[in-house]
């Protein structure tokens, strides 16, 4: 098996090996010391600290199991007895996201459109933060969420990222999952701000961060973490480079794209993109952020 890219040194993070700390079909991460290096399928595209294999791979059927050790021996990389990659004849790629896009009022129009949010085919996670309320049912989740994100986003519109990040730390870690969808919505604002360069967001995704590692998943304490320095998945750029087009075609294909990822992330991520949009435009994207 050969990697076909290796993500932001990551290769350079196994030099003394490290733990497997969770393992899916599609994925296994490993734990160097305080970070993680996320094996996956190349099609995904870059992730931050990431290695990207060759084929339709699924972990697990090759013996890869939580809780094991992985070494690096030479150029490869042994997750198993079953399971070796070559990272000899990998490029090189980055999970950084530039900064200094121009927001381009035409794509955010289009996000913050109405009628957008109430067409997505998606019903999971907090995605009905920007829908129709009658698509969902009440929930404590959903409650808290309507009750504190107005404040963090009013504090976001003023550029005050402490503030916002200290009135944003209850939703750290709520939901279900390996990454809890409030968090994933966090991610997905911070990347359409990081993009144009928000004034306080630096202090907001900061701060954020260095709660999680107490309120979170270790996982998602981890993309978190990538967030507050501007490190984020491949479907995440393709979005926000297509808004930066002005795109149309593009930004829904990336819409959908990011749809697919995980059981809720990608809905959780996008929802986080609208909310982003709303914040950048001063328009609330769905009455309940604003009551």
């Amino acid at each position: 098996m050969s990697a076909a890219t290796i993500c932001d040194d990551a290769s350079a993070m196994l030099a003394n090996g490290g733990i497997l700390v969770h393992v899916s079909s599609r994925a296994a991460r490993i734990g160097v010391g305080d970070a993680l290096v996320t094996v996956t399928r190349a099609s995904y595209g870059p992730v931050p600290h990431g290695i990207g294999v060759e084929g339709d791979i699924d972990f697990r059927e090759h013996g890869v199991t939580n809780r094991a050790a992985i070494r690096l021996d030479g150029q490869r990389l042994v997750l198993s007895s079953r399971l070796a990659i070559d990272l000899g004849n990998a490029s090189t790629a980055s999970s950084s996201l530039p900064r200094a896009f121009l927001p381009h009022p035409g794509a955010l129009a289009l996000l913050t459109a109405q009628t957008f949010a109430e067409n997505l085919p998606s019903t999971r996670g907090l995605v009905h933060l920007v829908q129709p309320a009658a698509r969902c049912e009440p929930d404590i989740e959903r409650a808290s969420v309507l009750r504190i994100l107005p404040t963090v986003l009013a504090l976001l519109g003023e550029g005050n990222g402490r503030g916002a990040a200290d009135t944003a730390r209850p939703l750290i870690g709520l939901g279900e999952g390996l990454t809890p969808s409030a968090d994933d919505v966090i991610v997905g604002i911070s990347a359409l701000l990081w993009a144009w360069q928000w004034p306080g967001l630096s202090d907001f995704t900061a701060a954020v961060a260095r709660s999680a590692a107490a309120l979170t998943t270790i996982v998602s304490a981890d993309l978190l973490m990538h967030a507050s320095q501007g490190r984020f998945a491949s479907p995440l750029h393709a979005l926000v480079r297509s808004l930066d087009a002005n795109d149309q075609a593009s930004t829904l294909s990336a819409c959908q794209e990011l749809l697919t990822v995980g059981a809720s992330s990608g809905a959780d991520l996008l929802t986080g993109v609208l909310i982003g949009a709303s914040v950048l435009t001063s328009q609330p994207l769905q009455r309940e952020l604003v009551s």
